[in-house]
């Protein structure tokens, strides 16, 4: 579970090859940026990406934000 408070931002990761993330937006809005592109996700909001992209996650928003994020294969 990752909660953004206002404004909060997490660092940009790049995973190794094979490596997806499954995003679901449990409370608020975050932004996803993947590559270049930036992707909205509202509350009960979902993403599936390959995570060897380069991308971060901001919640750009006055309100806190909780986000269940799954990595697959889950790193050990």
């Amino acid at each position: 579970l990752v909660t953004l408070e206002s404004n909060g931002s997490l660092p940009s990761e790049k995973e190794e090859v094979g490596v997806e993330k499954f995003l679901y937006c449990l409370k608020g809005e975050v932004e996803l940026t993947l590559e270049k592109t930036k992707y909205r996700l509202k509350n009960q909001e979902s993403i599936y990406f390959d995570a060897s992209l380069t991308h971060s996650l901001s919640n750009p928003t006055a309100r806190s934000a909780e986000v269940f994020s799954i990595t697959s294969p889950p790193r050990i």
